[in-house]
């Protein structure tokens, strides 16, 4: 009788370590894990592109070529981009865009929380 439940507090010793161990080390890496994505987007700096022409609204430009009577012959360019403003923008083209890009655009402030274990379980 002596043997069976020292064996048996032996186990339940064993499983309790190894239980303490394993949550252990999930917390630190869900720990790390965070703060590796906390720094990467608050951050991380490296390998974006430059936002100058971006914030100065320097887009391509489309290049117009003429005849001789300045009418404009054809119209050249990489991209082909017209700056609209948001009030230009019917309200249900904005809803449209919103409802598939993101739901919550106007109540976060750049970054949805919520979303991040969706994305994570996507990959």
């Amino acid at each position: 009788m002596r043997t069976r439940a020292a064996a048996w507090r032996r186990r339940a010793r064993m499983l309790l370590l190894t239980s303490a161990v394993l949550s252990g080390a999930a917390s630190l890496s869900a720990a790390l894990f965070v703060s590796i994505t906390l720094y990467q987007v608050y951050f991380d700096r490296t390998n974006l592109p430059d936002l100058g022409p971006f914030t100065r609204f320097e887009f391509p430009t489309i290049g117009h070529v003429y005849d001789a009577n300045g009418q404009p012959l054809i119209e050249l360019a990489r991209e082909y981009r017209v700056i609209t403003q948001y009030s230009d923008i019917p309200p249900v083209v904005r809803d449209a865009i919103l409802a598939t890009e993101d739901k919550r655009f106007f109540s976060h402030s750049g970054v949805d929380y919520l979303s991040i274990p969706r994305v994570i379980l996507v990959l």
